[in-house]
């Protein structure tokens, strides 16, 4: 049985398949190909196709591709090998191997990768390796030092993740029917002209889950070639809301396959709406602390730290104590906070620090 093995340059990266005799076999980095290697970005989504006759090893790339076979030092764009023959794509090693029946425990420690702690060939193939990037850049996510600077960090994250993209953008709203442009990059390189499908962003919004739409003619009939887009928010409440937008092409010189339906996208979807919750949760989180922060400064620092305990819900039920009452009398304090005019903010700090030393238990 002829077998292909392809190897990534990370821990964990590496599917092997069978590859029946005289079938013809595509290889791509979306999972609709027989062969998907969905950690490399430098792969489309669908690359070649190849077929296995005899002891010869027939592969040939789509003329949409970027990047073309590599054999020793010499770049191909269809090229005849042998079984046991070594060729790149991208990033990633391809050979091909002949195995018996009765060898079926090497096949099995040749699967096994104990650094990364991914042992069967089916976890890796459904497995989206973008997720490991997203993972990693939530810490950088969450030190955005503001709104804007978040949502930058957030269209840099697309970038990566999205690689096949014209343009990613984070969209902002605060009125039902009025948004603007936060952020936006351009995964591709090279000037595009690109509109906002206006329509996508609104149903986004109102409906509350990701909108999509794949050009197709005006009978409802796939296109070879065309574009596509589609917008998730990022929810939270309020009127400030957030959605993310992608859009690209699909068919002859772009990254994605001809015919694209919306259901080649669901990976894409679901790496987006990922995201989209992770920042969902960051915004909320900021949110409550904007909340708190107002209201610390009209309390003492020694009630703040109770309320904030762990156990505050105990601590704040009604109970029978012995109690000190200290009363404060602000003297002039009318006169100095009309004397204070464009500093009151000042004053009120300086109050509340006394305040705070004087209720210290």
């Amino acid at each position: 049985m002829i077998h292909l093995i392809a190897q990534g340059p990370r821990p964990g990266e590496k599917i092997e398949w069978h590859i029946p005799e005289a079938k013809k076999m595509l290889l791509g980095r979306s999972a609709e190909n027989d062969c998907a290697v969905p950690w490399d970005s430098t792969i489309s989504r669908m690359h070649a196709e190849f077929q296995h006759q005899q002891d010869q090893f027939k592969i040939r790339c789509f003329p949409s591709v970027l990047n073309q076979i590599k054999f020793g030092e010499q770049f191909h764009s269809e090229l005849v090998l042998s079984v046991g023959d070594t060729f790149q794509i991208g990033e990633t090693q391809f050979l091909s191997i002949e195995r018996n029946a009765n060898n079926g425990v090497l096949q099995i420690l040749d699967d096994l990768d104990t650094d990364s702690g991914i042992l069967t060939e089916a976890s890796l193939r459904v497995t989206d390796f973008r997720i490991e990037i997203v993972s990693k850049a939530v810490p950088s996510l969450w030190l955005s030092k503001d709104e804007m600077n978040l949502a930058k960090q957030a269209a840099l994250l697309l970038k990566d993740v999205m690689n096949h993209a014209d343009v990613v953008a984070v969209i902002q709203s605060d009125e039902p029917k009025k948004w603007s442009v936060a952020q936006w990059e351009q995964p591709v390189p090279g000037f595009r002209r690109v509109s906002i499908v206006r329509s996508l962003v609104r149903d986004a919004l109102r409906n509350g889950e990701t909108a999509i739409e794949v050009e197709n003619s005006r009978k409802g009939e796939p296109l070879a070639n065309g574009r596509w887009a589609f917008c998730t928010p990022v929810k939270t409440e309020g009127t400030h809301k957030w959605c993310l937008y992608i859009c690209g092409r699909f068919g002859e010189e772009s990254p994605s396959q001809a015919y694209l339906s919306t259901q080649d996208l669901q990976d894409d979807m679901n790496l987006v709406e990922l995201l989209a919750h992770m920042l969902s949760a960051i915004r909320r989180v900021r949110k409550l602390e904007d909340r708190f922060s107002g209201i610390e400064q009209f309390f003492s620092p020694a009630i703040i730290r109770v309320v904030s305990e762990e156990n505050a819900k105990h601590t704040l039920e009604p109970t029978e104590t012995e109690t000190a009452v200290l009363f404060c009398d602000l003297r002039r304090f009318s006169h100095m906070t009309e004397q204070a005019g464009k500093n009151l903010q000042q004053f009120l700090n300086r109050l509340k620090n006394a305040l705070g030393v004087m209720t210290q238990s």
